[in-house]
């Protein structure tokens, strides 16, 4: 089931958020499937079962993905698509399938 009105505008939306005293919006917005590439210096920290990952999504989907960046990740300038099928829609709906299941 999809959670988003399908009159949306078919165009990105992008948001900044932050990692700071407080604020935990680089692993919030990131679950709900805002997405960034991953800066070389993360890749790099990669451990290899999760090494194959270049976008915050593609982390996120892998497992242990969500634990690493929840520990490692930082804020960036992140991007929604809002286009049918994008890997932000896929994440989005995953998102609220995890917290329906939790009900």
């Amino acid at each position: 089931m999809t959670h988003f009105c399908p009159y949306f505008p078919h165009t990105p939306s992008t948001i900044q958020p932050g990692r700071g005293a407080g604020t935990n919006g680089y692993y919030t917005w990131a679950r709900f499937g805002f997405t960034a590439a991953l800066t070389e210096k993360e890749r790099a920290k990669l451990p290899a079962n999760l090494a194959q990952a270049t976008t915050v999504n593609e982390l996120l989907d892998l497992a242990g993905g969500k634990e690493w960046w929840l520990t490692n990740g930082t804020g960036r300038q992140m991007e929604f698509d809002l286009s049918a099928g994008s890997s932000s829609r896929k994440r989005f709906d995953r998102y609220w399938q995890e917290k329906e299941g939790a009900e």
